[in-house]
């Protein structure tokens, strides 16, 4: 799994980083710790919106107010539950405009969420511009259900069976035709045999990439 977590951010770093022609904000869903905002930032003044759970915005606040002082004026922290709350309501609060195309960034999220906030997500980006991009991550539904644990059966015991905080996924012959209910047009998608033929062959080093999690990149119709 650390293979699949270096090598969906470079995924994603590639795919953002070839749309910036095209597109006019940015906006990173479930944001955390992430650093992408404040590197994009240094080279960009494209809009960044980085969405997360209040308490998760409010520390973000603070841990960027200690390392960089005044933050960056093209980043914007917007709290959401994804659970409960209007997702592009509270973006237009911070200034999103939904004529923006708009590059989504939804990575290591959505297995935490139930399938019902799973789609009403969805649900909302499908009010996103044409010409928008959306870059996801899930984890693979046989895992959820325990059929298959993909040689991860200590991940499974704490995830599903002590905490039970990993709770939706999808089977990669699915995903087109789940994202296209919402107006969404699949453009690749990187299982593991994808990120170590991009990027770990490349660069010469012994790991290997698991079957658990994959990687969607789409553009709205």
């Amino acid at each position: 799994m650390w293979a699949n977590i270096a090598c969906r951010k470079h995924y994603i770093d590639d795919n953002l980083q070839q749309a910036l022609g095209d597109i006019d904000a940015v906006v990173i869903l479930g944001a955390g710790f992430d650093t992408r905002a404040y590197r994009l930032a240094r080279d960009s003044d494209i809009p960044v919106f980085e969405v997360d759970q209040p308490l998760n915005i409010d520390r973000k606040k603070d841990v960027v107010a200690r390392v960089l002082g005044t933050p960056p004026a093209s980043v914007r922290l917007v709290p959401v539950d994804f659970e409960r709350d209007d997702l592009m309501a509270a973006l237009a609060s911070h200034g999103y405009l939904a004529e923006h195309r708009t590059f989504f960034v939804w990575e290591g999220v959505t297995q935490y969420l139930t399938e019902p906030a799973v789609r009403a997500t969805f649900a909302q980006l499908a009010q996103a511009a044409p010409g928008s991009r959306l870059d996801f991550t899930y984890v693979r539904r046989e895992f959820i259900d325990g059929d298959e644990l993909y040689g991860s059966p200590l991940l499974y015991k704490r995830m599903r069976q002590r905490r039970q905080v990993w709770k939706f996924g999808l089977l990669p012959e699915d995903v087109a035709d789940f994202i296209a209910q919402y107006g969404w047009r699949l453009i690749e998608q990187a299982g593991p045999e994808v990120l170590m033929d991009r990027y770990v062959r490349p660069a010469s080093r012994n790991l290997s990439a698991s079957q658990l999690e994959w990687s969607a990149y789409a553009e709205k119709i």
